[in-house]
C-alpha cells in the first residue's frame, strides 16, 4: 500500500537514481570529448565508421537498461523474467560491440597492408603516400578498438547493477 516504505521499491529506485547519476556522467564525458574535438577525429580516422554502429548500439542498449531500471520499481514474477531476458541481451550486445570493434580492427590493418601494393621505393612522394595511407588504417584499427572496448565496459557496468537489482527481486519473490 505505501510503496515508500517498501524495501524493495526503496532498492530499485536507487538503482535508478545511480543509473541517471552514471549516465549523466557519461554524457559530460562524450560532451568534454566532442567539445576538445576527439569525437571529430574519431569520425574522420575511422575509415570503416563502425564507431558510429558501435555508438549507437551503445546508446540503443544504454536507453533500454534504463528502461528496465525504471521498470524495476513495481516487479512482478512475470515482469522479473522479462527485465532478465533483456539482462542476457545486454550482456550478448556488450560483447558484439567488441567484436564489432576487432572487425574494425582487422579492416583497418587491411586497409594498412593495401597501402604496400604496387610501391616504387624510389619514388618519395610514392613513399609518402604510403606512409599516409598505413597511418590512416591503423588509426581505423586503434580508434574501433577503443570506442569497443569502452562501449562495452561501460554497457557491463549498467548491465551488472541491472541484474543486481533483478536477483534481489528474484529473492524476494522467491523465483
Amino acid at each position: 500500500m505505501f510503496k515508500l516504505f517498501d524495501r524493495s521499491y526503496d532498492l530499485a529506485l536507487k538503482a535508478f537514481v545511480q543509473w541517471g547519476i552514471f549516465v549523466g556522467v557519461m554524457a559530460g564525458c562524450v560532451e568534454l570529448a566532442r567539445n576538445r574535438g576527439m569525437l571529430d577525429y574519431i569520425y574522420e580516422v575511422d575509415s570503416t565508421k563502425l564507431s558510429i554502429v558501435i555508438f549507437v548500439i551503445f546508446v540503443w542498449k544504454t536507453l533500454s537498461c534504463g528502461a528496465c531500471f525504471y521498470q524495476a520499481s513495481d516487479m512482478t514474477a512475470e515482469r522479473v523474467k522479462k527485465i532478465s531476458e533483456k539482462v542476457s541481451s545486454g550482456w550478448l550486445w556488450s560483447d558484439l560491440v567488441v567484436s564489432i570493434g576487432m572487425v574494425g580492427t582487422v579492416l583497418g590493418f587491411i586497409v594498412m597492408l593495401s597501402s604496400f601494393e604496387n610501391v616504387d621505393f624510389s619514388n618519395t612522394q610514392n613513399i609518402q603516400q604510403m606512409i599516409t595511407k598505413l597511418s590512416y588504417g591503423m588509426s581505423t584499427a586503434l580508434t574501433t578498438t577503443l570506442v569497443g572496448l569502452i562501449s562495452s565496459v561501460l554497457l557491463k557496468i549498467q548491465y551488472h547493477k541491472l541484474e543486481e537489482v533483478v536477483m534481489q527481486h528474484e529473492k524476494r519473490l522467491q523465483l
